[in-house]
């Protein structure tokens, strides 16, 4: 997907995450139903299972932003699901010549050259919800489970040889699935409404990489940590 497209598709994404909000018809009262609109600027890296072939190199910034639904289905345990831009990447470098498929052609990357990745993945959770009952104004909450991520759009940056983020679509699996923990605090502005604040750890569970041309065989996956702020509806 190229950049433009990929930029067209976020803003289309995020307008409808705001029609959601905004349609009487959605902000239903049922009892058990409750949106978060979150926002978790994040810190990724990567790990491989070569790491003498295949070095990580540093980490880069990123975030997971979008609207999540927790249906409880008892006072303090709810069912998580959701829609979210999940923005992860990392910086590697390789022990061997590799070749990268990038903007539409082929970009021979020399032995130990730094690479650094950014990949956007449509982002649905799908876990559990656990909530202690309110102190005051303040309650705390742990969820955990699985992240299903569809890939729509890669850049990748060369040291030395890229002066530009490059279109790298190509060398990314379409399709991955990650381990999700995160808890904190949410503070009660009456009513439904609160804001919440915690902290986000997410464990890539799938290869993120088709192998690059002329490089080593791995499984290459991503971490990321992240501080999580959001307003509960």
């Amino acid at each position: 997907m190229s950049f433009r497209k990929a930029m067209r598709f976020k803003r289309q994404f995020y307008s409808v995450l705001v029609l959601l909000l905004l349609f009487p018809g959605v902000r239903t009262e049922a009892q058990g139903l409750r949106f978060i609109l979150d926002f978790t600027p994040q810190l990724n890296w990567f790990q491989s299972n070569n790491p003498t072939r295949v070095h990580t190199q540093g980490s880069t910034f990123g975030y997971d932003a979008g609207l999540q639904f927790n249906y409880f289905f008892s006072q303090n345990y709810a069912f998580v699901t959701g829609i979210k831009i999940f923005h992860t990447g990392g910086k590697l470098s390789y022990m061997d010549t590799i070749d990268l498929a990038v903007s539409e052609r082929t970009l021979t990357v020399p032995a130990n050259t730094s690479v650094t990745y950014r990949n956007e993945y449509v982002h649905v959770p799908l876990g559990i919800h656990l909530e202690s009952v309110e102190i005051g104004y303040l309650s705390f909450y742990f969820e955990t489970g699985a992240g299903l991520l569809f890939h729509f759009n890669s850049w990748i940056n060369v040291d030395g040889i890229t002066d530009i983020k490059e279109n790298g679509t190509e060398d990314i699996n379409m399709f991955n699935l990650a381990y999700f923990a995160r808890g904190g605090v949410m503070y009660s502005l009456g009513g439904k409404t609160a804001i919440t604040g915690g902290v986000s750890y997410v464990h890539g569970l799938v290869d993120m990489t088709k192998d690059p041309g002329g490089g080593p065989k791995d499984r290459l996956i991503f971490h990321s940590l992240g501080l999580r702020l959001g307003i509960v509806f």
